[in-house]
């Protein structure tokens, strides 16, 4: 019997090809997750805002992101780039998980 061949073994498929096929699956699988933890935290009356407000956050990153990375390359290079906005977007979510811990309707929304 032949050896089976998977798609990693197979010297003739690019690894860029091989990376696409294996993100495409496992993003495929987040935003279910997301939306279904979304549901679960929001009331009946509230869970298509949640998604929509979800999706529009998604796009408004996706578009104005890159610009401002953009930016910030041309100010403080490539490298440093990447930092600064990881730093940024760590102090974002601190100040935002501050905020929903001292708004009481947004904390006892979330509680488990």
């Amino acid at each position: 019997m032949g050896k089976r061949m998977s798609v990693a073994d197979d010297e003739r498929i690019p690894l860029s090809i091989q990376c696409a096929v294996y993100a495409s699956g496992t993003m495929g699988m987040s935003q279910p997750l997301m939306i279904s933890i979304l549901s679960r935290a929001t009331g009946r009356e509230s869970q298509g805002k949640s998604v929509g407000l979800r999706a529009t956050a998604n796009r408004l990153t996706a578009t104005v992101l890159p610009v401002v990375m953009g930016g910030i390359v041309e100010f403080a290079g490539l490298e440093a780039s990447f930092l600064i906005i990881g730093a940024a977007l760590t102090a974002l979510m601190a100040i935002l998980a501050v905020q929903v811990k001292r708004t009481p309707a947004l904390s006892d929304s979330l509680a488990v």
